[in-house]
Parts: C-alpha cells; sequence; structure tokens
C-alpha cells in the first residue's frame, strides 16, 4: 500500500507544482561519446528499493470452448474477465501516460495469453476485448511479446488493461488533453535546472533553493581575469554549464515553438509567466543570456564550459556549492555552435525583442568571424586540472555548417548560403542526428526552411532526401523491433534514451516533409517506450507514470530533504555499456534493453540532463498540437 500512496504522490504532485500549488513531494556523455564522471565523493550507500510485486497467478482457464483468433475482436458476451482474481503484473506494457482518442494504441505482454480486455476505470465495465496476437522476439529485450491493438477504444477517460492468466495494468488515459501535465513538466525541468537565482516556493514548491554559483570565474591558465558567468542552466546532474550540449538545447526549445507555437503557450508558472512571451521561449532566453557571457569581447571566440575544476559531491546542494569556477579555452565546436543558436535566436526574438534579436545576429556574427580566423582549430579536450564533462569533439565540420546554414537563414547572406552550398555533402548531413557532438540534423533542418527564393533546388533535394532517407532507416528499425521502437541491438549506450526521443523527433519532421502515418506510429512507438511500453515497465520520466524514475543521478534531488526527486526529468536510459561500478556489479549478463537501474549511484543509466529532455518537449509538444491531427484514422 505505501508503495501505490508513493506512485500517486508522485503524478499529484508534479501536476499541482504545474498549477503553481505547493506540495510536499517529494553526466552526461552523448550517446556517441561516453564521458565517464569521476567523482571521488559520490555516495555509494546503495539506497533499498521497493521490491517488485510479484503478480498472482491465475491458473483458472476460460471456459469458453473456442479459443479467439489472433487479430479477432471478441464479442464481449462471449467472455468476460474475472478481474478480482488478477493484480498488477509488470510483464504487461503500455504508455503509462495514455493515449491520444484518435492514436493507434497497442498493449505489449511479454507472456503467452490468447486475449485482452480493457475496463474502464470509474465503472469497472468490460468495454472491449481482443485477440493477442503472436509478436516479435524483442533482441534488444530477449522478450517473446504478444501484441494487442485497442486503437478502436477512442472515448476519453480513464481505463487499465486486464489480461487473464497474466494481470493488469495500472489506470492509464485515453483523451485530447492526456500529454499537457506532462508536456508542461518537460519544460518545467529547466526551470529547476536554473543556476544563479533564487528558486522561490512560489515557483518551485518544495524544490526551492537559494541562489547559486554567483562568484566570477576565472579564466583557466589566465586566472588573474576574472568574468562574470552568472545564469544559464546546470546541464545535468552535476553544476557545470557547457555551451555545447546547452546551445543544442536551446535550439530544441526553439525549433518546437517555430514548428508547434498552438502547443507552446502554457503558463508553466516561472518568474516570467504572464510576460507577454510564451514560457517556452522565456526559458530558452534565461540560457541565451548566459551563453552571450560566454563570447570573448576581442575576439568573438566562445569559451568551452564553465565548472570547478571536478564534480561536487552526490549529494552537495547547489547554493552549498562554493567551489571556484573556471572558464575551459575557447573551442571551435562551442564557437560554431553559439553561433548557430544565436543566429536562430535572432530570427525569433525580433517578433519580441527587437534589441536582444539583434544583440544575438550581432554576437552570431561575430563567432563566424572567429571560425573563419581559426579554420585549423583542433577538437577540445579538457585542461590537465579539469575533470568536469569534456564535451570533445575532434570533427567541427558539421559544426560550421550548422553555424552557416542558421546564419544563412537569418540574413540572407550568400557568403553564408555559398559555405553551406560547399559544405553539405561532406559534413555530417546524411545521418541527419540531433546530437550534441553530431549536429548535421539542425543544419539540414535550417535549410530546408529557408525561404525557398534563397534555396538552391538541388542542395534542397540532396537534404530533404537525407532526412527522408534517414527516417526510413528508423522505420526499418521499429518493424523490426518487438517493442515497435528505432534502437537497434547495438543502439543501448549511454544516453540511449536521447536517440529515441531524436529518432522520433526525426520521423515527425519526415512527416512533416511527406506525410505517412508510419512515420507518425513509429514515432508514438518511440514516445510510448519513454513513458512505459519498455521491458522493464519503466516511465523514464521522473513524476510521472505510475512507475516512475524515484532515484534520479541528479545532486539537488539527492541533497534536499524532499523525499521525491524534482519532477519533469528524463534518465538516460539503458546502457549495455556499464560505465559505473552499481551497474557493473547489478546489471552485468543481462540484455542491452535491461541495463537499466533507478539509482542515483549508476549515473551510466540513470543521470538527467538539459538536451535529454529538451527532445523530449519536442515531441511532447508535437503530440499535444491542437490544430494538426498526426493521427490518420484506420
Amino acid at each position: 500500500m505505501n508503495k501505490i500512496l508513493k506512485i500517486i504522490a508522485v503524478t499529484l504532485s508534479a501536476s499541482l507544482l504545474l498549477l503553481g500549488c505547493s506540495v510536499d513531494e517529494p553526466e552526461r556523455p552523448e550517446a556517441d561519446k561516453v564521458l565517464e564522471e569521476t567523482s571521488s565523493t559520490a555516495s555509494s550507500t546503495d539506497t533499498e528499493k521497493d521490491a517488485t510485486e510479484d503478480a498472482a497467478k491465475d491458473t483458472t482457464k476460460d471456459t469458453t470452448k473456442d479459443t479467439p483468433k489472433e487479430g479477432v475482436v471478441i464479442d464481449l458476451k462471449m467472455v468476460q474477465v474475472d478481474v478480482a482474481s488478477l493484480s498488477l503484473n509488470e510483464n504487461i506494457h503500455i504508455n503509462q501516460i495514455g493515449y491520444r482518442t484518435s492514436a493507434t494504441k497497442q498493449v505489449l505482454v511479454n507472456g503467452q495469453a490468447d486475449y485482452f480486455a480493457v475496463i474502464d476505470k470509474d465503472s469497472g465495465e468490460q468495454i472491449f476485448a481482443a485477440a493477442l496476437e503472436k509478436g516479435a522476439r524483442d533482441a534488444g529485450s530477449e522478450d517473446n511479446l504478444y501484441v494487442g491493438d485497442f486503437t478502436k477504444v477512442r472515448d476519453s477517460g480513464a481505463y487499465y488493461i486486464a489480461v487473464p492468466g497474466i494481470g493488469m495494468t495500472d489506470s492509464f488515459r485515453i483523451g485530447e488533453d492526456v500529454y499537457e501535465d506532462l508536456k508542461r513538466g518537460l519544460l518545467k525541468s529547466f526551470y529547476f535546472q536554473r543556476c544563479g537565482m533564487d528558486l522561490d516556493r512560489k515557483f518551485a514548491g518544495d524544490w526551492e533553493h537559494k541562489a547559486c554559483h554567483t562568484s566570477k570565474g576565472k579564466i583557466y591558465g589566465n586566472e588573474e581575469v576574472e568574468m562574470d558567468g552568472n545564469g544559464g542552466w546546470h546541464d545535468a546532474g552535476d553544476y557545470g554549464k557547457y555551451v555545447v550540449p546547452g546551445a543544442v538545447a536551446v535550439a530544441d526549445l526553439l525549433m518546437t515553438w517555430e514548428l508547434f507555437p498552438n502547443s507552446c503557450k502554457d503558463d508553466i508558472n516561472i518568474p516570467e509567466s504572464g510576460n507577454g512571451l510564451p514560457d517556452i521561449l522565456d526559458e530558452a532566453r534565461y540560457k541565451l543570456e548566459w551563453l552571450l557571457k560566454m563570447q570573448d569581447d576581442d575576439t568573438g571566440g566562445v569559451y568551452h564550459k564553465l565548472t570547478s575544476k571536478s564534480f561536487p559531491s552526490l549529494a552537495l546542494m547547489p547554493q552549498d556549492d562554493t567551489s571556484e569556477l573556471f572558464y575551459s579555452p575557447i573551442s571551435a565546436a562551442a564557437t560554431a555552435d553559439f553561433a548557430a543558436v544565436t543566429a536562430m535566436a535572432s530570427r525569433i526574438f525580433e517578433n519580441y525583442d527587437r534589441q536582444f534579436g539583434q544583440l544575438c545576429l550581432k554576437a552570431s556574427e561575430k563567432a563566424w568571424i572567429w571560425l573563419e580566423n581559426n579554420k585549423a582549430a583542433h577538437g577540445f579536450k579538457n585542461p590537465g586540472e579539469i575533470s568536469t564533462g569534456e564535451y570533445g569533439d575532434s570533427n567541427y565540420y558539421d559544426e560550421r555548417l550548422w553555424a552557416a546554414a542558421e546564419l544563412y537563414r537569418a540574413t540572407g547572406d550568400s557568403k553564408y548560403g555559398e559555405f553551406f552550398k560547399s559544405a553539405y555533402s561532406t559534413s555530417g548531413l546524411r545521418s541527419f542526428e540531433f546530437g550534441w557532438q553530431s549536429v548535421g540534423g539542425y543544419a539540414g533542418l535550417a535549410y530546408l526552411f529557408t525561404d525557398e527564393s534563397k534555396q538552391d533546388k538541388a542542395v534542397y533535394d540532396y537534404v530533404k532526401m537525407s532526412l527522408i532517407n534517414a527516417a526510413k532507416d528508423r522505420l526499418r528499425n521499429s518493424q523490426m523491433s518487438g517493442y515497435n521502437i528505432t534502437l537497434g541491438f547495438g543502439d543501448y549506450y549511454w544516453g540511449s534514451n536521447m536517440k529515441v526521443l531524436n529518432d522520433a523527433r526525426l520521423l515527425i519532421l519526415a512527416d512533416m516533409l511527406e506525410p505517412s502515418k508510419d512515420y507518425i506510429d513509429a514515432a508514438a512507438s518511440n514516445f510510448n517506450y519513454i513513458l512505459g511500453c519498455n521491458t522493464l515497465d519503466q516511465c523514464y520520466v521522473t513524476g510521472f507514470g505510475h512507475k516512475p524514475v524515484l532515484d534520479p543521478h541528479h545532486r539537488p534531488s539527492k541533497g534536499d530533504s524532499v523525499e521525491l526527486p524534482v519532477p519533469g526529468l528524463v534518465a538516460g536510459g539503458p546502457n549495455s555499456g556499464l560505465q559505473d561500478e552499481f551497474a557493473r556489479i547489478n546489471l552485468k549478463g543481462l540484455p542491452p534493453a535491461k541495463c537499466y537501474i533507478d539509482y542515483s549511484g549508476s549515473y551510466s543509466t540513470n543521470e538527467v540532463t538539459i538536451y535529454w529532455n529538451s527532445p523530449a518537449v519536442f515531441v511532447a509538444a508535437a503530440f499535444s498540437e491542437p490544430e494538426r491531427s498526426f493521427y490518420a484514422l484506420p
């Protein structure tokens, strides 16, 4: 009973906080580059976990003589599930938040059964039943799955799934507004990551804390020079602030606003709410103002990061971290990403604050000059005494391509267009990735959305085909997966959930260019996976779902006195690389999709980052867009 009450409290408290109520509620490497956290002071105490409930086995067989055939909707008068004999079972997988009314809806059962039923939570009435079809064996989890389709259930309400002989799910919702609270929670997480200001109870609820890291930072190697680095977002579970992932996260928020403005008008209860600017842009601006401080006034180059020399202890609250702060050297990747996102911001903020928009454009053009003057610049490596996240990148040509594309879109200046035209086929566009290290997708998208009169048709066609081919590749992976997701067997690496969400974004973009229900169903399956339809029955978001993340690698959540973590944070997810000791001890030998543990000491599976949350905001906004249906009715 305590476990059930705790889970109810997670979801309820997160929703109340988003409404402005105070309640007693409770590293970060990119997928393709592991950067191990080296903190020697992280807590090593194992947190006691609630034991997974063993489902009661129902040995009673259905007395109906005829076994239902696969794919056949069953006459409700023929079979009635004895719900009283069933208990919750984590082998029955659904999206724990729910489904839009016209969305494709499936239940995946890890275990053999003949049929399933949909039960109305309020009335207890069985409203739908259908046969379970034998599905694919999922390579990543080694699960043998049975699939049930209940797309025909479209009435708004709360339901649960019952499977005779196996068990039942917790309740979920069907409705047009089913992702609203989740979407707001994912965006609100950026407010909780703010640095340099008080997080007041009015906005932060029980996760309030005083301003942190307000002292000036020293330039590494030239330490007599100090600069103001106040503001911005903490990057992840630590308190570092990094230009490269920060620029990508801001770009994701700006992209979300541009493509799905009707989904982004929410008041998420932050200090700027009600100022005439959408809250998603207020939050992006908070990071942008910090990014502008990272540019060297003389050269236009951008310092790579502002951090302490090493990671602080895991349970240290941000306001108690008084370590000296250091600016790591200027890097080409940071400067190019900065140029790209400030050019992007200049277009968007021009309509709200022209002066700020022009400031961003001036900074972007200055950064481009640095790039032109430093074409031989090498990738970034941590200075000898600094062991915080490196975010290194030996190839920054895709970053330069992104900068050129955004500057061309913002200014129409032919020099940027000519650079893009000269480099687009050799700078990472084919894979169309949206990561912190591989930004070819951002570059390509900027060109695709540039004014048609400024586009070269051959270049446009190449870029569009690169996006479509990448989406088709993801679609093929989805069709081979038992859980209908785009991860291949080798894709369960550090931050695998980022790939799940970025692939969903790619599929949504492909649908915008060449509409296809297949793209949207695959994107929705990825989203369903994040929200609980996976082998672990785990919703990978704090504060949401009936099995949310409860113990993330996140210092404020570990160091405060609140039982439950800050809501709305996306965990990294399964990682067969097992790059932390706790994962190596507890997960060794498991299938890749099961290499996750909800424990704060497992930073390689359970850390959080701003650039895992930002694509989640994009996907949630896309599937919440009121004026454009992403679903074609069967």
